[in-house]
């Protein structure tokens, strides 16, 4: 058996999500957590149903540290869109039109930000998969995904292949 719990506040969606997966219970004060707190209980040892939940849980908390031209900046994972390379410049695209000027290559970026589904889909572009909406073809077999918050990237001839495969599209 395993329980889970976080603060409610951060994490309202991921709550609905739980709430129409069955096989979870959901935990509140009536259960006794704190106040503001909500959790999950699973009856199954079974951690392939859980290992989801904990992933996501683990995205939205992970913060990390970049470096700017006049010292550091800390960013949620979660908050970043896409990351786009103007030569010495990278500029981190996040959520609400924030942008974060970093001095930090782009392939040092691209294997930093791997393990949170991020991948490279041109010479100078890094995407979150978490945040596509949509992807259509476009001329020359470039692809144009559409992010949640309406802007849109072109994933490069070269970087098709790689990009299929990543979000399992044959």
């Amino acid at each position: 058996m395993f329980k889970v719990i976080w603060d409610q506040d951060q994490h309202k969606q991921l709550s609905n999500s739980i709430k129409e997966n069955k096989t979870f219970q959901m935990l509140s004060e009536n259960d006794g957590l704190k106040k503001g707190q909500v959790g999950i209980l699973c009856e199954t040892d079974d951690m392939s149903e859980l290992k989801p939940i904990l992933d996501q849980i683990k995205f939205e908390h992970t913060l990390l540290v970049f470096p700017t031209h006049d010292g550091w900046v800390q960013i949620l994972v979660h908050k970043i869109m896409f990351i786009e390379s103007f030569k010495e410049d990278i500029e981190m695209h996040m959520l609400g039109k924030n942008t974060e000027v970093i001095k930090q290559p782009l392939y040092q970026l691209e294997k930093i930000l791997k393990p949170y589904q991020f991948i490279r889909i041109a010479k100078s572009y890094i995407v979150n998969l978490r945040k596509i909406r949509y992807i259509r073809v476009t001329f020359n077999a470039k692809l144009a995904c559409e992010l949640t918050n309406g802007e849109i990237v072109y994933v490069t001839r070269s970087y098709v292949k790689k990009f299929k495969d990543a979000i399992g599209i044959k």
